[in-house]
């Protein structure tokens, strides 16, 4: 700006020392008062008339382009410049001219008199030149650029929020989550997708499939969202990484659809082509779809699959020391220990826990804690399920020592996870009082969440709650004057297990707990719808589970209880054989 400022002042300032003096006076300063003839006079007063003419005709352009962006301002730049090489040029020849005039002695005198007055006053036509052309210039120009400032700023941020939102999506598709978005999210998104519309399908990139597979996932449209993630594995600009990121992506929304076989088919499609690779990006999606295969395998009841896959996954990458493959194979381990302990086999189980807690319980990479904390929390579980309730409760009470004040989200549900633990392993220990002002805490800390993750452990300790309630109710019939304490109970108890149903719907435990309420209130009508989608959802291991339940304090209701339970039972089996 400065050199801008310099070169203007020092062109208008030579053109002034050149020309005559009359000109002076539409600056307003007096006149010199020249000897030169009259004719002489008037030829150089033309010639700064049309050099006034020009200038002003150009500094109008200026005016003109001064509002454009910021690439415009280089235009501007060179605009001026072009300005200073005409006039440089004009004023040289008339110089020139000047010259040959110059023997004159009116010219003499007129060049002494214009010098002269120039040296009395050049402070002053210098701040007159600024004030009229220099400063509106530099105004303008630090409109326009701190315009084009404002408009970067605006363009990088949708930019930086949509790849954001994008993420988000990619993170939950490859975890096999529900994706949830805000309001304004989504506007951005389909901003997003109606720009990737405008473009010929053939013209389309990597990125613009990507996010609309993300919109997709979001919008619940999974199967639009395995054909987007598919067409951008295809896209001619994706590289190799991209490619199998896609794929895993494509893989997940397939399982979302309720297409185990094309995801099974697509996740061996990946390891097939990039699983001996050398590249570590490569070797990663390998990974994760490898770990991806075992879930649904898991999911389509073909557990023993299942669990090769995950050993797989801790076989082939467990010794890499490359950190993107740290994530897979604590993943692998923990589905491994939870398999195991499901399958009763909790000695197994404990080892894989203790295998991610020995690698990666100082790790501080939020990831890698969280599959931490899932391992404390489940060997916990495991602990409960082989009867061994002091062990569970000090893995539980490490969890809360440890990640109970956490801030991160994630970590902070799984410490409720483990508090809701504990409360069932004090029940089942004889605790009741104790499990119950677990429960209390949970909902009085988190009953007002709106995070979906804490709604639903409050929901799970509102359920265990309930079922709390039931079982003291039932404990309180065998007493000969405890049928109104008992009723009492049992009303509690529907109110938290129904408070349950509102976060978990389709949880077959508190389905089943309903169902069982209702019945021992003498609502046995009411009892069996429950109690059939209990039996739906949960299968042969809720079926199992509501045979015990109604061995724990049993009434002479629960004969009859049994017998419904047995019969709902049975036209499951039927209804789904038929299928």
């Amino acid at each position: 700006m400065k050199l801008v400022r310099t070169a203007i002042l020092t062109t208008l300032t030579a053109l002034l020392l050149s020309l005559s003096t009359p000109s002076w006076a539409q600056w307003g300063f007096p006149p010199q008062q020249p000897a030169a003839s009259e004719q002489d006079v008037q030829d150089v007063q033309n010639q700064l008339d049309l050099l006034k003419k020009d200038f002003e005709r150009l500094q109008g352009q200026t005016d003109r382009d001064l509002g454009a962006h910021k690439e415009r301002i280089s235009d501007l730049q060179a605009a001026l410049s072009l300005i200073i090489g005409l006039l440089s040029i004009v004023i040289a020849v008339a110089s020139f001219a000047t010259f040959f005039t110059s023997r004159s002695k009116a010219k003499d005198q007129a060049q002494e008199s214009a010098e002269q007055w120039m040296n009395d006053h050049a402070q002053e036509v210098a701040a007159k030149l600024e004030e009229q052309y220099i400063d509106p210039i530099e105004t303008r120009l630090a409109h326009s650029e701190e315009k084009i400032k404002i408009l970067l700023e605006s363009a990088t941020n949708k930019h930086d929020k949509l790849n954001k939102i994008v993420k988000q999506a990619q993170d939950a598709m490859q975890k096999g989550e529900v994706a949830n978005i805000s309001d304004s999210d989504k506007q951005v998104l389909s901003k997003a997708v109606q720009d990737t519309d405008a473009k010929p399908e053939m013209e389309l990139t990597y990125e613009d499939w990507w996010v609309r597979a993300a919109q997709a996932y979001y919008a619940g449209d999974f199967k639009a969202a395995a054909s987007a993630s598919d067409h951008a594995a295809q896209a001619a600009d994706a590289s190799q990484e991209q490619v199998a990121k896609a794929l895993v992506g494509k893989g997940v929304a397939l399982r979302k659809d309720g297409r185990t076989d094309e995801e099974l088919d697509v996740y061996e499609a990946v390891e097939d082509r990039f699983g001996r690779s050398e590249d570590p990006a490569l070797r990663e999606w390998a990974a994760k779809a490898l770990l991806n295969k075992g879930v649904a395998l898991r999911k389509d009841g073909r557990a023993a699959e299942a669990l090769a896959a995950y050993e797989a996954v801790e076989d082939r990458f467990g010794k890499s020391e490359d950190p993107a493959l740290y994530e897979p194979v604590a993943k692998a381990l923990v589905n491994k220990g939870m398999f195991l302990s499901e399958d009763g086999r909790t000695a197994e189980a404990l080892v894989a826990y203790e295998v991610v807690e020995d690698r990666f319980g100082t790790t501080f990479d939020p990831t890698l804690r969280e599959q931490v904390v899932k391992a404390l929390v489940s060997k916990g579980v495991a602990l409960r399920k082989d009867g061994r309730a002091s062990e569970a409760l000090a893995a539980y009470d490490e969890v809360e020592d440890r990640f109970g004040r956490s801030e991160d989200p994630a970590l902070r549900v799984w410490a409720v996870h483990a508090q809701v633990g504990k409360g069932v392993t004090l029940r089942q220990d004889g605790h009741t009082d104790e499990a119950l002002a677990i429960y209390d805490a949970v909902e009085d800390r988190f009953g007002n969440s709106e995070a979906p993750a804490l709604r639903e452990q409050v929901a799970s300790a509102r359920g265990n709650r309930g079922f709390t309630h039931l079982t003291m109710a039932k404990e309180a019939g065998q007493k000969p004057d405890g049928e109104d304490e008992a009723e009492a109970l049992l009303k509690n108890a529907l109110v938290d297990i129904e408070g349950a149903l509102v976060d978990q719907p389709d949880e077959p435990m508190n389905l089943g707990n309903r169902g069982y309420a209702l019945f021992l209130l003498g609502r046995e009508d009411e009892a069996e719808a429950p109690l059939c989608s209990a039996l739906e959802l949960g299968g042969e291991k809720l079926y199992l589970g509501t045979l015990d339940d109604a061995k724990i304090h049993p009434l002479p209701q629960d004969e009859a209880f049994v017998a419904l339970v047995e019969r709902l039972w049975a036209e499951v089996q039927a209804a789904q054989s038929d299928a």
